[in-house]
């Protein structure tokens, strides 16, 4: 029997036809990654959840400009008499240096309010409307759990809708899968970041024409354009930090709530414990409390504060700290995440 299969002509297998609208691509590590990039662009895309993200940035953003120029209006309505700068009998002119040590005639009322509502219009335009967003988006962090969430959810769903075993069984080794997951991320922080700055630059102007006056666009030379383009390439990577923690404890609980859990708690511990170190180190003193006083200086958010200070004057962290500690955080976490994902066994 056997000697009979043996003797029977081998046919070949004849390949399986190719639709033709199918174009097959380069195989090479680039191309694979490439594609891999452009597939979880459209994962994100077709999601609910993105979606609401953007949207919540966006409606965010423009309730604050909103506040800004209801706030404007108010002060717009109200009577001169209101602006009325302290009597130095009153307030010693160390302690307020606008005191007047006579009795405001009407014309110094109205300048003092014109001074007031110009004071106010500035944080509706250029340049200071822009520091408004990065304060809110990173530094405060108001907009900063949208994309911890978008990136816990990234990695976090693949373990949690059990499709990361289909994933490594499609040819791409794991590491591409998890480099595309990266990318990705750093796309979407990218324009979520330029959307959301674009928007409040423009919710801004809009309102401006609330005081009266015309904007004044003096700042906008080579130099201040130079610092700007430097301030989005420091809250950019700032927002991509906050991601990569997400994506690590996302990767290490294998879930999307580790990740998101994680992440947010991350950014609230920072700032919650940066005022409340300095307190205790003031407490303390010494040695210990040097030492405690010393800990917010690594965090994510005080080192982008940092550098974004040190464009304009001088902050209390150098450009070279900051930097080796973002480097830092997204070396070890994308490096843990990688071993993580080479290592585990995830046919369980």
């Amino acid at each position: 029997m056997s000697t009979t299969l043996q003797s029977l002509p081998t046919q070949p297998v004849p390949a399986a036809p190719r639709t033709p609208s199918v174009v097959m691509g380069k195989s090479d590590y680039l191309s694979v990654l490439l594609r891999l990039v452009a597939m979880e662009l459209y994962k994100l895309r077709r999601r609910t959840l993105s979606k609401v993200l953007t949207i919540i940035g966006i409606s965010c953003i423009v309730l604050i400009f909103l506040l800004l120029g209801i706030s404007l209006a108010t002060k717009m309505n109200e009577p001169a008499a209101d602006f009325a700068p302290p009597l130095c009998s009153q307030v010693p002119k160390t302690v307020d240096p606008s005191c007047i040590d006579h009795q405001p005639t009407q014309a110094e009322l109205v300048h003092a309010k014109q001074i007031n509502i110009a004071e106010n219009a500035k944080f509706l335009s250029l340049p200071d409307s822009l520091t408004i967003i990065y304060y809110v988006a990173v530094i405060y962090g108001l907009l900063t759990p949208l994309i911890i969430v978008l990136a816990g959810t990234i990695i976090g769903g693949e373990y949690s809708l059990g499709t990361i075993r289909l994933l490594f069984t499609r040819g791409p080794t794991r590491i591409q899968f998890l480099l595309a997951k990266l990318l990705a991320i750093a796309i979407c922080a990218s324009v979520g970041f330029l959307a959301i700055t674009l928007m409040g630059v423009l919710m801004g102007y809009a309102l401006y024409p609330i005081s009266g006056m015309t904007p004044d666009f003096h700042f906008f030379t080579a130099t201040w354009f130079g610092h700007t383009l430097l301030s989005l390439l420091i809250c950019i990577p700032g927002w991509f930090t906050y991601a990569m923690i997400a994506l690590f404890f996302g990767t290490l609980g294998r879930s999307t709530v580790a990740g998101v859990v994680a992440g947010i708690i991350w950014l609230f511990m920072e700032l919650i414990l940066t005022p409340l170190m300095g307190y205790i180190a003031g407490a303390i003193g010494g040695s210990t409390g040097k030492f405690l006083g010393a800990i917010p200086d690594y965090f994510i958010s005080n080192n982008v504060k940092a550098l974004l200070q040190n464009l304009n004057s001088s902050a209390s962290l150098s450009n070279t700290h900051a930097l080796f500690v973002l480097a830092g955080y997204l070396i070890v976490c994308s490096g843990l995440s990688c071993w993580l994902t080479v290592q585990r066994d995830v046919t369980h």
